[in-house]
């Protein structure tokens, strides 16, 4: 196998049991790793730590429980690196179940209201969008969020 090279993407998906975490590395110089789901925390940071990775984006693809779990912890751990965090508002928390997708949402509303930056960024509904939504490109790379009905 040969050695990647400095125009490489890097994408990988880690094993965090039930879930989902993807980490996209761009091509070195253009910005730090994307991260769809953050199924566990965990996983994520030792990967992140082992790999000496800055974090730029992270995005929730939906609130299911196994996409989220871990990663309202990631953004209090390394929040302050993130440069923005995408949330699909797919659904809201019955009252009284799914405490941790409550909290991520609550501190998601905090975190808002506080930073006059668009950090977090959330959406009543990705697919109202009629073209995908691109989350960031380079000089021949792009990432953009797809989800149609």
């Amino acid at each position: 196998m040969a050695e990647p090279s400095a125009r490489d993407i890097g994408i990988y998906f880690l094993d965090v049991g039930q879930g989902d975490c993807t980490v996209i590395i761009p091509p070195e110089g253009e910005g730090g790793a994307i991260v769809f789901d953050v199924a566990d925390q965990y996983v994520l940071e030792r990967f992140v730590a082992n790999h000496e990775i800055v974090v730029s984006d992270v995005i929730a693809s939906h609130l299911d429980i196994d996409h989220v779990r871990g990663m309202l912890d990631f953004l209090r751990n390394h929040g302050d690196k993130v440069d923005r965090a995408y949330i699909g508002l797919d659904r809201y928390p019955a009252p009284g179940k799914n405490i941790a997708l409550r909290k991520l949402l609550e501190q998601v509303e905090i975190w808002t209201e506080e930073t006059p930056i668009p950090r977090i960024i959330q959406k009543d509904n990705w697919r109202d969008h009629e073209k995908p939504l691109t989350i960031r490109e380079g000089r021949d790379w792009k990432v953009e969020l797809i989800l149609p009905y």
